[in-house]
């Protein structure tokens, strides 16, 4: 077996098994709440103490026949992306991964913080990915082969019964601006070649006007989501038809944009922690390309972050697409190495950026929270 200089010199900081959520059709309900089963691991995480480099660890991955889900990079000036794929070999996913950050950061090697393996890794990829069990510095919080107990409803305060109960305030309007979401933006989603490999681009930029946004979020997450409608979306027949992963043939795939093999790169800084968000049990007439971070309260005010997203080419020449902004509960304040313990739990809030009767790649749409979005 290789033996790992670079590879070996970056201890684990982190290592958690990931449980997928079963089907919704098997999920219990307790006082009205729905609880999350989560059953087959579907992908362990690993983190190391310092970047090691692409070509080292994809030497070693290949000599343990892993799989590896997505990487995540770290570039010079401290700022994170990363990429994922799906049931494509090591080989191509590695060239890609390069190619594109090439293009978009630098012509150096990446170095590579934290990488997702395919399945529950069994433990001589553990041990060949880290000098020993002794060096793994931090608890992360795992999930386990088991049903999540999640909270109740917030309690009532006490009212004085002669008084009777107070009327509840009406519900402020879905798109009334919310004090967490960022003040402005732009989307930019463009055809960038002919090569379908490198086909899309979808650019983000976003700003949060003032500190006390950032205050708000304390320990919840933060997902600029987007996503894209196929063509039959709109159709009553089709309409709320299939959850990923189980989608009929053809149902799934009619986008502008294919996520197989799609890298990101972003502005956030490392402590941040963005990542691609799962598609697991999203829709089937959708298509994600959703970049989120786990410690939105470390943001700064002020500075425009910015989102670059570069998927292959989908089967469609354009897509209607909808932009909206997420505040998500996780499981724990220290949740920051796997989607699964973001917004598993309620207490979210969303915030509407730019609708889908709006939205249709490829095109340039700026928006600022409240109001309507308008062509660039």
């Amino acid at each position: 077996m290789r033996t790992m200089s670079s590879v070996a010199a970056a201890t684990v900081v982190s290592v958690v098994t990931v449980f997928a959520p079963s089907g919704a059709s098997a999920t219990p309900v307790v006082n009205a709440v729905p609880l999350i089963p989560l059953t087959s691991p579907i992908e362990t995480v690993v983190e190391f103490s310092h970047p090691v480099r692409l070509d080292s660890l994809a030497a070693t991955l290949a000599d343990l026949n892993v799989t590896p889900t997505s990487f995540s990079h770290i570039t010079k000036e401290g700022t994170v992306g990363g990429g994922v794929s799906h049931g494509m070999p090591l080989s191509t996913v590695v060239k890609e991964y390069r190619e594109s950050y090439h293009r978009v950061v630098d012509q150096s090697e990446p170095k590579i913080w934290r990488v997702s393996l395919l399945g529950a890794a069994p433990s001589v990829t553990a041990r060949s990915l880290r000098d020993d069990a002794a060096s793994v510095t931090r608890s992360s919080p795992r999930l386990t082969n088991s049903t999540f107990a999640v909270p109740t409803a917030p309690v009532t305060p006490n009212v004085n019964p002669s008084q009777g109960s107070p009327p509840a305030p009406p519900p402020p309007p879905a798109d009334a601006p919310k004090v967490w979401s960022p003040e402005n933006g732009r989307v930019v989603t463009r055809n960038e070649s002919a090569d379908p490999r490198t086909g899309r681009l979808i650019e983000n930029t976003l700003t949060w006007a003032n500190q006390a946004s950032i205050d708000f979020f304390g320990p919840r997450a933060y997902e600029h989501d987007f996503k894209l409608f196929n063509r039959e979306n709109f159709s009553p027949e089709y309409a709320g038809v299939g959850t990923r992963p189980v989608c009929v043939p053809g149902q799934g795939e009619d986008f502008w944009a294919d996520r197989n093999m799609v890298f990101f790169d972003t502005s956030f800084p490392a402590e941040i922690k963005p990542y691609f968000d799962t598609t697991a049990l999203d829709g089937c007439g959708t298509r994600d390309f959703t970049v989120g971070i786990y410690h939105p309260k470390l943001l700064k005010p002020g500075v425009t972050y910015n989102i670059k997203v570069l998927p292959r080419s989908g089967v469609e020449d354009k897509s209607p697409y909808t932009l909206t902004a997420q505040i998500l509960q996780k499981l724990s304040d220290d949740c920051d190495n796997n989607t699964f313990c973001v917004g598993v739990i309620p207490g979210g809030d969303k915030q509407p950026l730019i609708g889908v009767t709006k939205g249709v790649a490829p095109e340039c749409r700026q928006w600022t929270k409240g109001r309507d979005s308008a062509l660039c």
